[in-house]
């Protein structure tokens, strides 16, 4: 079918293909070649066609199509017998293929590659569309669901003028695979005949299956500084100035991040899960944080989740927010510079469960680092240990506050956790009348272990508060 001419140190091996890949690397060898036959190129080997059915093969090699390539599509065609052979030889002296790789579909998954529109592509493996979905799981496996992977994650490319007006008309951050997929069977339809696409891409859309996603949230300290012009360093100044100036460093960091998005950069088991990535802040307890805010499609193992807050963390200091320090936030304090990282400090990058027990544990031990002598302004409540029902935590917050004569307290703190609208709010306004303290504080070593059972309250006294509402289902 093809005479090969390899040329070496100003000699020739010519060698007709087909020929197993064995033997041609032990020719080579001979040869003393010691380049792989994946990195010898077509300007180290010339291709000559011995008959009809060799002219018609030279079309489908393409000129970055290496020696390896070609010896093993004509080594495919070699080993077939019978009808196979035959059906393939009649399809490629009918130049029915496009190149090696569509003849090598075709092998692979039947004669539903010849009317391909166009190439999907991702991590190195390629198909074409429209194809059948058990084909998308062999070639790209089980992790790449044709109704959860957004083209945005993947590379198209047309093989067909009709290929290639679909690809103009996709959204890549909306429309799935499987939408790409059904666009390019249905196209074919006579029915389509010349409609609007635009029209028709609006149409079809309608069968795209919702991605439902749920909020994961992660917090980190931040970190302000003022520019002091006498030593021309940032010196670090105090929070107070994060909580004073909250509003124009939010707004500052939306304008930074605005339309940026960090998924396509993240590790290749977690980019299916994660939707969006986005950076805000947040208050707690008169306190300014950063927070992360990952949109994920499918629940995160416990693996998993601290990888991603190891990313989180590094790319808090070198990925989007790398040089948002250096951005002079305008104040009415002067110019700020936040940021969600410092060399120069211990950072954490928690996840909201882990983060509000961290906010409680620092509350204890300030109570507990509070001269004996000075006279407390809440009570304690040892809400550390307790079950992490808000409405329980709440009930007890209350009780504490009666139990010390503070019954308007009470139930000023109740109408305001129950009005609240989060898990987090809720407990922050509980935090403002009450000092939180652990169960474990004051316990005896041989004191009886059903110190751990959940609180004791009256439910009658519990629920005849009024029902403030806004508490949705934080529970």
């Amino acid at each position: 079918m093809l005479n090969l001419d390899i040329y070496h140190t100003n000699q020739c091996l010519s060698l007709e293909l087909p020929l197993p890949t064995e033997v041609l690397a032990g020719e080579l060898h001979a040869f003393h070649v010691e380049q792989t036959m994946d990195h010898i190129t077509q300007d180290n080997f010339t291709l000559t066609p011995t008959n009809e059915l060799g002219k018609h093969f030279m079309k489908l090699v393409k000129p970055d199509d290496s020696l390896h390539r070609i010896v093993i599509s004509c080594r495919e065609l070699d080993v077939l017998a019978g009808d196979s052979r035959q059906g393939l030889v009649d399809l490629i002296m009918a130049d029915r293929f496009r190149d090696l790789d569509h003849m090598h579909d075709y092998l692979q998954y039947g004669p539903d590659t010849l009317s391909g529109l166009m190439r999907l592509t991702r991590d190195g493996r390629s198909l074409l569309l429209p194809t059948k979905e058990i084909n998308m799981y062999h070639c790209f496996g089980p992790q790449t669901p044709m109704g959860l992977t957004r083209l945005a994650e993947m590379d198209l490319a047309p093989v067909s003028e009709m290929g290639r007006r679909l690809i103009a008309e996709f959204q890549p951050y909306s429309d799935t695979a499987a939408i790409a997929n059904l666009a390019c069977d249905l196209v074919k339809h006579p029915a389509f005949a010349q409609a609007d696409l635009g029209k028709f891409m609006e149409g079809i859309r309608v069968f795209q299956m919702p991605m439902d996603t749920e909020t994961l949230n992660f917090y980190c300290p931040l970190f302000v500084r003022q520019y002091d012009p006498d030593i021309e360093e940032y010196e670090p100044i105090d929070h107070v100035y994060l909580a004073r100036n909250e509003d124009e460093i939010r707004a500052a960091l939306h304008a930074w991040t605005d339309g940026k998005d960090e998924t396509e950069f993240l590790d290749d088991n977690l980019r299916p899960k994660i939707a969006s990535l986005g950076w805000e802040i947040e208050r707690f307890s008169g306190e300014v944080y950063g927070k992360a805010v990952c949109e994920i499609r499918a629940p995160l193992t416990e693996s998993e989740q601290a990888e991603l807050a190891q990313w989180l963390s590094e790319h808090a200091s070198d990925g989007l927010l790398d040089n948002f320090w250096e951005y002079p936030i305008k104040t009415g304090d002067g110019d700020l510079y936040v940021s969600f990282w410092d060399y120069n400090s211990v950072g954490y990058m928690l996840p909201e469960g882990d983060f509000q027990m961290r906010l409680l544990e620092q509350q204890s031990a300030q109570h507990d680092a509070a001269p004996a002598t000075a006279e407390p302004q809440k009570p304690d409540c040892p809400l550390i240990g307790q079950d992490g029902n808000v409405f329980g935590l709440i009930g007890l917050a209350a009780r504490t506050l009666r139990e010390h004569g503070l019954a308007d307290q009470a139930k000023e703190m109740s109408e305001r956790a129950f009005g609240s609208g989060s898990y987090d709010e809720a407990l922050g306004i509980i935090t403002e009348y009450v000092n939180v303290t652990s169960v474990y504080d004051d316990m005896d070593d041989d004191e009886d272990e059903d110190w751990c059972r959940e609180p004791e309250y009256d439910e009658d006294e519990f629920y005849d508060e009024p029902d403030f509402g806004g508490m949705g289902d934080m529970a």
